[in-house]
């Protein structure tokens, strides 16, 4: 280890100690004299004051500050926390053999001393009296907006037990919102296959009509043939009633003969001595369909009338020529046969 002296606060020499040497930690320490030995052999003849012994090594800016300051100028409550063997301690320890006590300390000194640090601390107490009134003034502004604040706040604290209250309300209604929508979703699902379904029907329909439309374009040009056929046949229709008549006389004898059949209204006009044609069919189909809705219903001569009068189509021969063959389907049928479903 290193041993360092400093005299006035200026290092004066400096050496090695021994390998191996070490203080121990346990006995008693001795000022002045030697713990053993011949006491008279081991006598310290000088001073001794204000000897402090530190936890570690102090550097030389403190010796230097130590040595500034004198043997009784220095603060050293500056070094409290590393002094572990006090020099006041060290006074109240017991003494033998030949102590004398002296003052080291001049009064003089000791007082300009304490007067430099009253000033000192006079100055920062003035600075810190400011400081105090400055930090009152931030402190009781800081308190206003404290109070300020703790208003606000228990005010948002209200504000938020209801938005709570909001919240959890909100949140049963976006559960039940949530289940509706899944429903919901469900029937979307639903009515997406059938709208599918449903395209590939109308997909379907509209080539239908497609081909519904040509046939009617066809049905059109076979009209306006049917057409020139209807021209011509007015011109035959000019013998009507003489044709009536003759069918009438026919008809009539056949009905002495028991021999009536349901083709027998082919001797009628406009069917007898006619070409057969669709039109022709579809005339005839929609007199006998118009029955229907007579089934159960007894063939007299007022049901014939009926027929005559309300007749939605009449035949190509006038009003009145229609009106025979009514008349005569009715002598025909007379008032003993009876229409039945089946």
């Amino acid at each position: 280890r290193t041993i360092q002296v400093y005299v006035n606060g200026e290092l004066a020499a400096s050496g090695r100690t021994s390998s191996g040497r070490a203080l121990h930690m346990r006995g008693t320490l001795s000022f002045g004299q030697m713990a053993h030995g011949s006491w008279s052999n081991h006598i310290f003849g000088g001073q001794l004051f204000q000897l402090n012994i530190y936890s570690g090594v102090l550097s030389s800016g403190s010796i230097k500050k130590i040595a500034d300051w004198g043997l009784c100028g220095f603060d050293w409550e500056e070094f409290s926390s590393s002094r572990v063997l006090r020099w006041e301690d060290i006074l109240t320890k017991s003494r033998t053999g030949s102590v004398t006590e002296i003052t080291g300390c001049d009064l003089k000194r000791v007082l300009e001393i304490m007067r430099v640090k009253l000033n000192t601390v006079t100055a920062q107490l003035g600075i810190t009296n400011e400081d105090l009134t400055t930090v009152t003034g931030q402190l009781n502004s800081t308190l206003v907006e404290l109070e300020n604040v703790t208003e606000r706040l228990n005010r948002t604290e209200e504000k938020l037990d209801t938005v709570t209250g909001y919240l959890n309300s909100t949140q049963d209604d976006l559960q039940t919102v949530t289940g509706q929508l899944n429903i919901t979703q469900e029937s979307l699902e639903s009515i997406t296959t059938q709208l599918n379904r449903t395209e590939d029907e109308l997909a379907a329909v509209t080539g239908q009509l497609n081909r519904t439309d040509r046939e009617l374009q066809r049905t059109r040009a076979n009209l306006r043939t049917e057409s020139a056929r209807s021209n011509r046949t007015e011109e035959e229709l000019g013998t009507c009633t003489g044709t009536l008549t003759e069918t009438r006389s026919k008809l009539k004898g056949t009905r002495r003969l028991q021999n009536i059949t349901k083709w027998d209204i082919l001797y009628t006009a406009p069917y007898y001595h006619t070409v057969l044609t669709e039109e022709l069919f579809d005339k005839l189909k929609s007199s006998w369909d118009m029955l229907r809705e007579f089934f159960g219903v007894n063939i007299t001569e007022t049901l014939v009338e009926h027929f005559r009068t309300h007749d939605v189509e009449e035949v190509e021969c006038g009003a009145q020529s229609a009106g025979d063959i009514f008349d005569m389907w009715g002598e025909l049928v007379g008032d003993e046969i009876m229409m039945t479903k089946g």
